[in-house]
């Protein structure tokens, strides 16, 4: 079933636009995390590193919350660290335009 893995892939990819906010979304997430768990360790823990998933809140959470499924856990940490990641962006981008036009370099 290498569809989930490129599922999960596909569904990451999809984090500049508003699915966040969408339960079928995060389902297919969970879903997809579950079967890496299962088939795929490697690329869930390459992909959780890539997309820079704090490893010490990730111990702590699955330490904590040991009676909730795994697969639910981790896609909530994915969506908390995809919305950080927005938000850094965001912010960069108002900062970049505090910079006088005189002082930016051509674009």
């Amino acid at each position: 079933m290498e569809n989930a893995a490129t599922k999960f892939e596909n569904l990451l990819a999809e984090q500049n636009q508003l699915v966040l906010q969408s339960p079928e979304w995060y389902s297919e997430l969970q879903h997809a995390v579950a079967w890496l768990i299962q088939h795929d360790f490697n690329r869930l823990v390459q992909t959780l590193y890539r997309i820079d998933v704090d490893e010490t809140r990730l111990k702590n959470v699955l330490a904590l919350e040991a009676s909730q499924p795994t697969e639910d856990l981790i896609a909530a940490l994915i969506v908390e660290r995809m919305i950080q990641s927005l938000q850094t962006k965001k912010q960069w981008a108002e900062k970049r335009n505090d910079i006088p036009d005189e002082d930016r370099w051509n674009e």
